[in-house]
Protein backbone atom coordinates (compact mmCIF):
# COMPACT_ATOMS: atom_id res chain seq x y z
CA UNK A 1 0.00 0.00 0.00
CA UNK A 2 1.05 3.67 -1.09
CA UNK A 3 -0.88 6.62 0.87
CA UNK A 4 -0.62 10.22 0.65
CA UNK A 5 -2.45 13.21 1.81
CA UNK A 6 -4.60 15.97 0.27
CA UNK A 7 -5.62 18.84 2.08
CA UNK A 8 -8.33 21.39 0.79
CA UNK A 9 -8.74 24.58 2.23
CA UNK A 10 -12.39 25.56 1.81
CA UNK A 11 -14.61 28.46 2.00
CA UNK A 12 -15.80 27.59 5.40
CA UNK A 13 -13.67 24.02 5.95
CA UNK A 14 -10.13 22.92 6.15
CA UNK A 15 -9.90 19.26 5.43
CA UNK A 16 -7.50 16.72 5.21
CA UNK A 17 -7.64 12.85 3.78
CA UNK A 18 -5.28 9.68 4.20
CA UNK A 19 -5.68 8.20 0.94
CA UNK A 20 -4.44 4.40 -0.18
CA UNK A 21 -3.47 5.85 -3.56
CA UNK A 22 -3.12 2.01 -5.13
CA UNK A 23 -6.93 1.44 -5.22
CA UNK A 24 -8.58 5.60 -4.07
CA UNK A 25 -9.29 4.62 -0.90
CA UNK A 26 -9.94 6.82 1.69
CA UNK A 27 -8.65 5.97 5.07
CA UNK A 28 -8.98 8.68 7.31
CA UNK A 29 -10.46 12.33 7.15
CA UNK A 30 -10.61 15.25 9.67
CA UNK A 31 -11.96 18.64 9.25
CA UNK A 32 -11.85 21.73 11.06
CA UNK A 33 -13.50 25.62 10.24
CA UNK A 34 -10.67 27.31 7.90
CA UNK A 35 -8.64 29.43 10.29
CA UNK A 36 -7.11 32.82 9.97
CA UNK A 37 -4.35 32.72 7.53
CA UNK A 38 -1.54 33.29 10.66
CA UNK A 39 -3.21 30.18 12.09
CA UNK A 40 -3.40 27.53 8.79
CA UNK A 41 -0.43 25.77 9.05
CA UNK A 42 -1.36 24.76 12.83
CA UNK A 43 -4.41 23.42 12.14
CA UNK A 44 -3.69 21.59 8.94
CA UNK A 45 -0.95 19.94 11.04
CA UNK A 46 -3.14 18.87 13.70
CA UNK A 47 -5.23 17.69 11.13
CA UNK A 48 -2.70 15.75 9.76
CA UNK A 49 -2.12 14.02 13.04
CA UNK A 50 -5.73 13.20 13.81
CA UNK A 51 -5.88 10.99 10.25
CA UNK A 52 -2.34 9.44 10.98
CA UNK A 53 -3.45 8.45 14.17
CA UNK A 54 -7.09 7.19 12.96
CA UNK A 55 -4.49 4.78 10.76
CA UNK A 56 -1.71 4.12 12.61
CA UNK A 57 -1.06 0.77 10.68
CA UNK A 58 -0.80 2.74 7.36
CA UNK A 59 2.22 3.54 5.84
CA UNK A 60 3.80 6.95 5.98
CA UNK A 61 2.34 9.15 3.19
CA UNK A 62 4.87 10.09 0.52
CA UNK A 63 3.07 12.80 -1.02
CA UNK A 64 0.87 15.67 -0.11
CA UNK A 65 -1.80 17.59 -2.72
CA UNK A 66 -3.32 20.42 -1.49
CA UNK A 67 -6.67 22.09 -2.95
CA UNK A 68 -8.38 25.24 -2.13
CA UNK A 69 -10.60 27.97 -3.20
CA UNK A 70 -9.04 29.61 -6.31
CA UNK A 71 -9.13 32.92 -5.91
CA UNK A 72 -8.70 33.38 -2.00
CA UNK A 73 -5.11 34.76 -0.84
CA UNK A 74 -3.27 36.89 1.51
CA UNK A 75 -0.26 39.37 1.20
CA UNK A 76 3.14 37.60 3.24
CA UNK A 77 5.98 39.90 3.87
CA UNK A 78 9.57 38.62 3.55
CA UNK A 79 9.19 36.57 6.75
CA UNK A 80 6.29 34.50 5.51
CA UNK A 81 3.95 35.61 7.57
CA UNK A 82 0.68 36.91 6.30
CA UNK A 83 -0.26 40.66 6.65
CA UNK A 84 -3.59 40.46 7.55
CA UNK A 85 -6.88 38.05 7.15
CA UNK A 86 -8.20 36.19 3.92
CA UNK A 87 -8.73 38.38 0.92
CA UNK A 88 -11.55 36.21 0.01
CA UNK A 89 -13.18 35.25 -3.24
CA UNK A 90 -16.31 36.40 -2.16
CA UNK A 91 -15.50 40.35 -0.93
CA UNK A 92 -17.03 42.09 -3.50
CA UNK A 93 -14.35 44.61 -2.50
CA UNK A 94 -12.17 45.74 -5.69
CA UNK A 95 -16.40 45.60 -8.52
CA UNK A 96 -14.46 49.24 -8.83
CA UNK A 97 -10.82 48.29 -9.71
CA UNK A 98 -12.12 45.12 -12.47
CA UNK A 99 -13.98 47.57 -14.41
CA UNK A 100 -11.28 49.91 -14.31
CA UNK A 101 -9.18 47.11 -15.65
CA UNK A 102 -11.39 45.74 -18.27
CA UNK A 103 -11.60 49.50 -19.48
CA UNK A 104 -8.18 50.08 -19.49
CA UNK A 105 -7.34 46.57 -21.26
CA UNK A 106 -10.20 46.04 -23.15
CA UNK A 107 -12.64 43.39 -21.26
CA UNK A 108 -12.29 41.13 -24.78
CA UNK A 109 -8.88 41.10 -24.56
CA UNK A 110 -8.56 40.59 -21.08
CA UNK A 111 -10.76 37.52 -21.38
CA UNK A 112 -9.26 36.10 -24.35
CA UNK A 113 -5.83 36.56 -22.86
CA UNK A 114 -6.47 34.92 -19.55
CA UNK A 115 -10.00 33.30 -19.68
CA UNK A 116 -11.57 35.15 -16.73
CA UNK A 117 -13.54 37.18 -16.67
CA UNK A 118 -12.43 40.73 -15.20
CA UNK A 119 -15.09 40.92 -11.79
CA UNK A 120 -14.19 41.58 -8.41
CA UNK A 121 -13.09 38.19 -6.76
CA UNK A 122 -10.35 38.04 -9.44
CA UNK A 123 -6.88 38.75 -7.42
CA UNK A 124 -5.54 40.64 -10.48
CA UNK A 125 -8.68 43.50 -9.06
CA UNK A 126 -7.64 42.73 -5.41
CA UNK A 127 -3.87 43.64 -5.82
CA UNK A 128 -5.52 46.69 -7.73
CA UNK A 129 -7.57 47.66 -4.69
CA UNK A 130 -5.00 47.07 -2.52
CA UNK A 131 -2.68 49.59 -4.13
CA UNK A 132 -5.68 52.15 -4.47
CA UNK A 133 -6.50 51.45 -0.21
CA UNK A 134 -2.41 52.13 0.46
CA UNK A 135 -2.12 55.07 -1.58
CA UNK A 136 -6.04 56.66 0.06
CA UNK A 137 -4.23 56.20 3.48
CA UNK A 138 -0.84 57.64 2.74
CA UNK A 139 -2.34 60.20 0.09
CA UNK A 140 -2.19 62.56 2.78
CA UNK A 141 1.47 62.46 3.47
CA UNK A 142 2.25 63.69 -0.08
CA UNK A 143 3.67 60.11 -1.56
CA UNK A 144 2.39 57.10 -2.82
CA UNK A 145 1.23 54.44 -0.93
CA UNK A 146 2.76 51.19 0.99
CA UNK A 147 0.49 48.95 1.14
CA UNK A 148 1.32 45.02 1.80
CA UNK A 149 2.13 44.01 -1.44
CA UNK A 150 4.99 47.01 -2.11
CA UNK A 151 8.20 46.35 -1.65
CA UNK A 152 8.93 42.84 -0.07
CA UNK A 153 4.97 41.81 -0.19
CA UNK A 154 4.18 38.93 -1.66
CA UNK A 155 0.61 37.58 -2.59
CA UNK A 156 -0.11 34.08 -1.36
CA UNK A 157 -2.92 32.20 -2.22
CA UNK A 158 -4.94 30.00 0.08
CA UNK A 159 -3.57 26.37 -1.25
CA UNK A 160 -0.39 28.12 -1.74
CA UNK A 161 0.39 28.95 1.80
CA UNK A 162 0.21 25.60 3.28
CA UNK A 163 2.86 24.73 0.53
CA UNK A 164 4.91 27.56 1.57
CA UNK A 165 4.40 26.48 5.34
CA UNK A 166 5.45 22.69 4.55
CA UNK A 167 8.22 23.29 2.08
CA UNK A 168 9.12 26.95 2.32
CA UNK A 169 8.60 27.46 -1.11
CA UNK A 170 6.13 30.00 -2.32
CA UNK A 171 4.57 28.26 -5.30
CA UNK A 172 1.64 27.59 -7.56
CA UNK A 173 -0.33 25.22 -9.71
CA UNK A 174 -0.81 26.79 -13.48
CA UNK A 175 -4.55 25.66 -12.73
CA UNK A 176 -4.55 27.91 -9.60
CA UNK A 177 -2.56 30.50 -11.45
CA UNK A 178 -5.11 31.18 -13.83
CA UNK A 179 -7.47 31.86 -11.79
CA UNK A 180 -5.77 35.03 -10.92
CA UNK A 181 -6.40 37.34 -13.95
CA UNK A 182 -2.79 36.97 -15.08
CA UNK A 183 -1.84 34.90 -17.95
CA UNK A 184 -0.42 31.07 -16.41
CA UNK A 185 1.97 30.31 -19.43
CA UNK A 186 2.66 26.28 -18.65
CA UNK A 187 2.29 23.71 -15.75
CA UNK A 188 4.49 23.26 -13.48
CA UNK A 189 5.79 20.56 -11.36
CA UNK A 190 6.81 21.57 -7.60
CA UNK A 191 8.16 19.06 -5.33
CA UNK A 192 9.99 19.04 -2.39
CA UNK A 193 10.87 17.76 1.21
CA UNK A 194 8.57 18.70 3.95
CA UNK A 195 10.40 20.85 6.58
CA UNK A 196 10.59 18.44 9.77
CA UNK A 197 7.92 18.88 12.55
CA UNK A 198 5.53 20.80 10.45
CA UNK A 199 3.39 18.10 10.22
CA UNK A 200 3.96 15.01 12.47
CA UNK A 201 7.62 14.43 13.82
CA UNK A 202 9.10 11.19 12.56
CA UNK A 203 6.92 10.23 9.38
CA UNK A 204 8.59 11.61 6.37
CA UNK A 205 6.60 13.14 3.00
CA UNK A 206 7.48 14.63 0.15
CA UNK A 207 5.38 17.57 -0.88
CA UNK A 208 3.70 18.01 -3.90
CA UNK A 209 1.49 21.05 -5.66
CA UNK A 210 -1.97 19.88 -6.68
CA UNK A 211 -4.65 22.40 -7.78
CA UNK A 212 -6.57 20.77 -10.73
CA UNK A 213 -9.99 18.87 -10.74
CA UNK A 214 -9.93 15.69 -8.27
CA UNK A 215 -11.89 13.72 -11.07
CA UNK A 216 -11.76 14.87 -14.60
CA UNK A 217 -11.69 13.27 -17.55
CA UNK A 218 -11.85 14.12 -21.63
CA UNK A 219 -15.60 12.80 -21.50
CA UNK A 220 -17.30 13.56 -18.30
CA UNK A 221 -17.95 16.95 -16.49
CA UNK A 222 -17.40 17.53 -13.10
CA UNK A 223 -19.40 19.30 -10.52
CA UNK A 224 -18.09 19.90 -6.93
CA UNK A 225 -21.13 20.24 -4.28
CA UNK A 226 -20.71 22.42 -1.18
CA UNK A 227 -22.23 22.54 1.79
CA UNK A 228 -24.63 25.36 2.71
CA UNK A 229 -23.34 27.72 5.69
CA UNK A 230 -25.00 26.98 8.64
CA UNK A 231 -27.23 24.45 7.14
CA UNK A 232 -27.11 20.74 9.35
CA UNK A 233 -24.54 18.78 7.84
CA UNK A 234 -26.44 15.95 7.76
CA UNK A 235 -29.45 17.47 5.74
CA UNK A 236 -27.68 20.08 3.51
CA UNK A 237 -28.81 21.30 0.14
CA UNK A 238 -26.40 21.24 -2.07
CA UNK A 239 -25.70 24.09 -5.55
CA UNK A 240 -23.67 23.56 -8.39
CA UNK A 241 -20.28 25.39 -8.00
CA UNK A 242 -20.84 28.11 -10.72
CA UNK A 243 -23.24 30.42 -9.06
CA UNK A 244 -21.60 33.10 -7.03
CA UNK A 245 -22.52 32.42 -3.19
CA UNK A 246 -24.37 29.31 -3.76
CA UNK A 247 -24.06 28.46 -0.37
CA UNK A 248 -25.31 31.41 1.07
CA UNK A 249 -28.23 31.35 -1.47
CA UNK A 250 -29.81 28.52 0.24
CA UNK A 251 -29.18 29.90 3.82
CA UNK A 252 -30.60 32.79 2.88
CA UNK A 253 -34.16 31.44 1.44
CA UNK A 254 -33.83 29.23 4.55
CA UNK A 255 -33.96 31.88 6.45
CA UNK A 256 -36.96 32.56 4.56
CA UNK A 257 -39.04 29.58 4.96
CA UNK A 258 -37.75 28.20 8.70
CA UNK A 259 -37.18 29.21 12.00
CA UNK A 260 -33.85 27.94 12.82
CA UNK A 261 -35.03 25.37 15.42
CA UNK A 262 -37.55 23.62 12.16
CA UNK A 263 -34.65 23.44 9.63
CA UNK A 264 -33.33 20.08 10.17
CA UNK A 265 -36.26 18.76 10.01
CA UNK A 266 -37.40 20.41 7.07
CA UNK A 267 -34.47 19.55 5.09
CA UNK A 268 -34.80 16.27 5.88
CA UNK A 269 -38.30 15.88 4.55
CA UNK A 270 -37.33 18.25 1.09
CA UNK A 271 -34.33 15.57 0.78
CA UNK A 272 -36.61 12.71 -0.08
CA UNK A 273 -38.28 11.08 -3.32
CA UNK A 274 -41.81 11.03 -4.16
CA UNK A 275 -44.58 12.12 -7.02
CA UNK A 276 -44.29 15.83 -5.44
CA UNK A 277 -40.94 16.41 -6.16
CA UNK A 278 -41.37 14.89 -9.95
CA UNK A 279 -44.36 17.08 -10.48
CA UNK A 280 -42.18 20.68 -9.28
CA UNK A 281 -39.71 19.74 -11.81
CA UNK A 282 -41.99 18.92 -14.68
CA UNK A 283 -45.31 20.59 -13.63
CA UNK A 284 -47.33 18.02 -14.81
CA UNK A 285 -50.67 19.19 -15.93
CA UNK A 286 -52.68 16.34 -14.43
CA UNK A 287 -50.64 17.68 -10.45
CA UNK A 288 -53.33 18.10 -7.70
CA UNK A 289 -53.77 22.03 -6.92
CA UNK A 290 -51.26 22.00 -3.98
CA UNK A 291 -48.31 20.39 -6.46
CA UNK A 292 -49.50 22.68 -9.38
CA UNK A 293 -49.19 25.73 -7.69
CA UNK A 294 -45.13 23.90 -6.95
CA UNK A 295 -44.97 23.18 -10.54
CA UNK A 296 -44.74 26.72 -11.41
CA UNK A 297 -42.33 27.76 -8.59
CA UNK A 298 -38.29 28.13 -8.58
CA UNK A 299 -35.86 30.22 -6.75
CA UNK A 300 -33.00 31.99 -8.78
CA UNK A 301 -29.99 31.03 -6.74
CA UNK A 302 -28.07 34.42 -7.75
CA UNK A 303 -26.91 36.32 -4.02
CA UNK A 304 -24.27 38.50 -5.80
CA UNK A 305 -24.91 38.33 -9.72
CA UNK A 306 -24.50 35.52 -12.09
CA UNK A 307 -21.16 34.76 -13.25
CA UNK A 308 -22.20 32.21 -16.30
CA UNK A 309 -23.66 31.43 -18.59
CA UNK A 310 -24.95 34.51 -19.50
CA UNK A 311 -22.75 37.61 -16.69
CA UNK A 312 -25.52 39.44 -15.05
CA UNK A 313 -23.50 41.02 -11.98
CA UNK A 314 -27.52 42.61 -11.10
CA UNK A 315 -29.23 38.98 -11.07
CA UNK A 316 -30.59 38.65 -7.40
CA UNK A 317 -32.12 35.57 -5.46
CA UNK A 318 -35.40 35.63 -6.00
CA UNK A 319 -38.79 33.39 -6.72
CA UNK A 320 -40.31 33.10 -9.87
CA UNK A 321 -44.08 31.99 -9.13
CA UNK A 322 -46.17 32.22 -5.91
CA UNK A 323 -44.15 30.68 -2.93
CA UNK A 324 -45.86 27.41 -2.09
CA UNK A 325 -47.63 27.37 0.81
CA UNK A 326 -45.65 23.67 1.61
CA UNK A 327 -42.09 24.90 3.16
CA UNK A 328 -41.18 21.50 1.30
CA UNK A 329 -41.40 22.06 -1.79
CA UNK A 330 -40.73 26.03 -0.95
CA UNK A 331 -37.21 24.33 -0.04
CA UNK A 332 -37.05 22.30 -2.83
CA UNK A 333 -37.28 25.69 -5.32
CA UNK A 334 -33.72 26.67 -4.54
CA UNK A 335 -32.48 23.41 -5.15
CA UNK A 336 -34.51 23.00 -8.38
CA UNK A 337 -33.12 26.13 -9.46
CA UNK A 338 -29.95 25.38 -9.27
CA UNK A 339 -30.30 22.01 -10.84
CA UNK A 340 -31.25 23.85 -13.98
CA UNK A 341 -28.78 26.58 -13.38
CA UNK A 342 -26.08 23.75 -13.72
CA UNK A 343 -28.22 22.32 -17.18
CA UNK A 344 -28.11 25.49 -18.22
CA UNK A 345 -24.17 25.36 -17.97
CA UNK A 346 -23.63 22.05 -19.23
CA UNK A 347 -25.72 23.11 -22.18
CA UNK A 348 -23.54 26.31 -22.78
CA UNK A 349 -20.64 24.69 -21.97
CA UNK A 350 -21.44 21.64 -24.68
CA UNK A 351 -21.88 24.02 -27.24
CA UNK A 352 -18.72 25.99 -27.19
CA UNK A 353 -17.02 22.32 -26.87
CA UNK A 354 -18.72 20.99 -30.03
CA UNK A 355 -19.80 17.98 -28.71
CA UNK A 356 -21.63 17.06 -25.01
CA UNK A 357 -20.55 15.01 -22.19
CA UNK A 358 -20.97 11.38 -21.88
CA UNK A 359 -20.70 11.41 -18.59
CA UNK A 360 -21.30 13.86 -15.53
CA UNK A 361 -20.01 13.47 -12.13
CA UNK A 362 -21.35 15.10 -8.75
CA UNK A 363 -19.04 15.09 -5.94
CA UNK A 364 -19.26 16.75 -2.60
CA UNK A 365 -20.98 15.41 0.72
CA UNK A 366 -24.26 17.24 0.20
CA UNK A 367 -24.87 15.15 -2.54
CA UNK A 368 -24.76 12.03 -1.00
CA UNK A 369 -27.08 13.01 1.81
CA UNK A 370 -29.70 14.67 -0.39
CA UNK A 371 -31.50 11.59 -2.30
CA UNK A 372 -33.72 14.84 -3.96
CA UNK A 373 -30.97 16.39 -5.11
CA UNK A 374 -29.58 13.52 -6.92
CA UNK A 375 -32.31 12.71 -8.55
CA UNK A 376 -33.38 16.33 -10.09
CA UNK A 377 -30.01 16.12 -11.04
CA UNK A 378 -30.11 12.88 -12.98
CA UNK A 379 -33.85 14.01 -14.27
CA UNK A 380 -32.46 17.28 -15.69
CA UNK A 381 -29.45 15.91 -17.20
CA UNK A 382 -29.30 14.53 -20.63
CA UNK A 383 -26.26 12.29 -20.02
CA UNK A 384 -25.89 9.61 -17.36
CA UNK A 385 -25.11 11.63 -13.91
CA UNK A 386 -22.86 9.30 -11.21
CA UNK A 387 -21.83 10.49 -7.61
CA UNK A 388 -18.58 10.58 -6.16
CA UNK A 389 -19.74 8.74 -2.49
CA UNK A 390 -16.32 9.84 -1.01
CA UNK A 391 -16.58 12.01 1.60
CA UNK A 392 -14.16 14.46 0.98
CA UNK A 393 -13.69 14.05 -2.67
CA UNK A 394 -12.06 17.08 -3.39
CA UNK A 395 -9.00 16.50 -0.38
CA UNK A 396 -8.94 12.54 -1.85
CA UNK A 397 -8.58 13.75 -5.17
CA UNK A 398 -5.50 16.15 -4.38
CA UNK A 399 -3.73 13.15 -2.54
CA UNK A 400 -4.92 11.32 -5.89
CA UNK A 401 -3.03 13.68 -7.89
CA UNK A 402 -0.16 14.17 -5.53
CA UNK A 403 0.53 10.52 -5.66
CA UNK A 404 0.49 10.44 -9.79
CA UNK A 405 2.07 13.84 -9.98
CA UNK A 406 5.20 12.05 -7.25
CA UNK A 407 5.50 9.18 -9.55
CA UNK A 408 3.98 6.96 -6.87
CA UNK A 409 1.04 5.49 -9.60
CA UNK A 410 0.36 5.52 -13.15
CA UNK A 411 -2.07 6.90 -13.48
CA UNK A 412 -3.72 7.29 -10.67
CA UNK A 413 -7.02 5.30 -9.78
CA UNK A 414 -9.92 7.40 -10.20
CA UNK A 415 -12.54 7.95 -6.68
CA UNK A 416 -15.63 5.38 -7.06
CA UNK A 417 -18.99 6.67 -8.11
CA UNK A 418 -22.60 4.93 -8.21
CA UNK A 419 -25.27 6.22 -10.75
CA UNK A 420 -27.12 8.91 -9.21
CA UNK A 421 -30.74 8.47 -7.19
CA UNK A 422 -34.01 8.24 -9.02
CA UNK A 423 -33.34 5.60 -11.89
CA UNK A 424 -36.59 4.36 -11.14
CA UNK A 425 -38.74 7.13 -12.42
CA UNK A 426 -39.01 8.09 -16.29
CA UNK A 427 -39.63 11.54 -17.44
CA UNK A 428 -40.49 13.06 -20.76
CA UNK A 429 -37.86 15.27 -21.81
CA UNK A 430 -40.18 17.53 -23.31
CA UNK A 431 -41.03 18.33 -20.17
CA UNK A 432 -37.60 19.23 -18.24
CA UNK A 433 -36.85 20.81 -21.82
CA UNK A 434 -40.11 23.18 -21.03
CA UNK A 435 -39.24 24.02 -17.40
CA UNK A 436 -35.26 24.42 -18.71
CA UNK A 437 -36.58 27.02 -20.70
CA UNK A 438 -38.89 28.87 -18.45
CA UNK A 439 -35.96 28.59 -16.35
CA UNK A 440 -33.65 30.70 -18.53
CA UNK A 441 -36.35 33.40 -19.49
CA UNK A 442 -37.04 33.93 -16.11
CA UNK A 443 -32.84 34.59 -15.50
CA UNK A 444 -32.24 36.70 -18.64
CA UNK A 445 -35.19 38.56 -17.58
CA UNK A 446 -34.58 42.07 -16.55
CA UNK A 447 -34.05 42.55 -12.86
CA UNK A 448 -37.79 42.18 -10.92
CA UNK A 449 -39.26 40.93 -13.90
CA UNK A 450 -41.26 37.71 -13.97
CA UNK A 451 -41.89 36.11 -17.51
CA UNK A 452 -44.97 34.70 -18.42
CA UNK A 453 -43.12 31.63 -19.45
CA UNK A 454 -42.20 31.00 -15.91
CA UNK A 455 -44.99 31.69 -13.80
Amino acid sequence: MSTALGVDVGTTHTKVALVDVDVARTLAVASAPTPAPGDLLRVVAELTRRVLGAAPDAPAPAAVGVASMAETGVPVGPDDEPRGDWLRWDGHRAGRQADELAARLGRTALFAATGVRSSAKVPLATWAWLRDEADARMGAAGGPGAGPLHGDGRWVGAADLVVLGLTGHLVTDHTLAGRTGVPARSPASVRGPVRSGTVSPGRSTRGRWRGASPTSASSSVSNAVGRSPGAPSRYAMALVAGSSSAGGAVAAWLAQVAPDDERARLLERASTLDDALVAQLTGAPDAAPADGEAASFVVLPYVHGRQTPAPDAAATLRAVGRVPDDPVAAVRGVLLGAVLHARWMLDAQAALAGAPPTRVLALGRPVTANPAWAALKRWCTPVPVDVVADEEAVAAGAALLAAERAGLVAPAPALGAAPAAGAGTRLDPRLVARRLAAFVTAATAPSGATPAEAR
